[in-house]
């Protein structure tokens, strides 16, 4: 006589069986807006620039290389979506921040407010994400500061130390 062995978790019984959800997205720490003057290469007016940097508690969604992501600034968004915020070989692991770079002058319409930045005035950080990408997943309402550290390829990573982002 053989013995019959069903292997395999019972059906809707919580927490056999199936995936937890993922937690919401949220900020770890509070978002940071920068914005630095960029004068013109040929004659006109020049650009403000914009840095969003921010730290999340999860990982973003990706399709292959490219992060489904992107974060505005009063409105105004950039040309590509968020990056990591600071290379692989600094970053601190668990530590999910990214960036956005946006321009004041490359948005579809005018945004007063990015074309007039003022140090310390509060500007509101949108996150849209898969699958709602239409509206913003998080939001916050930060103080603006001119960048310190306007140099793209500088290593000191001032703004990303402040959100515990870098490694050493």
């Amino acid at each position: 006589m053989g013995l019959l062995l069903t292997v395999g978790a019972p059906v809707g019984v919580p927490g056999i069986g199936h995936a937890a959800a993922p937690a919401p997205y949220r900020f770890v720490g509070r978002p940071i807006a920068l914005y630095q003057f960029v004068p013109p290469i040929t004659p006109g007016n020049g650009a403000y620039f914009y840095r969003v940097i921010v730290r999340l508690n999860r990982p973003l969604p990706r399709s292959g290389r490219h992060l489904l992501a992107s974060a505005t600034v009063d409105g105004g968004g950039g040309y590509e979506g968020v990056v990591p915020a600071v290379p692989l070989r600094r970053r601190h692991p668990h530590r999910y921040c990214y960036e956005q770079v946006l321009e004041s002058d490359a948005q579809p319409h005018d945004i007063p407010a990015l074309d007039h930045p003022k140090p310390g005035r509060p500007a509101v950080i949108a996150m849209y994400l898969p699958p709602t990408a239409a509206t913003p997943t998080l939001r916050a309402t930060v103080p603006l500061h001119r960048d310190r550290d306007p140099n793209p390829d500088s290593t000191a990573y001032l703004y990303e130390r402040r959100l515990g982002c870098v490694r050493g």
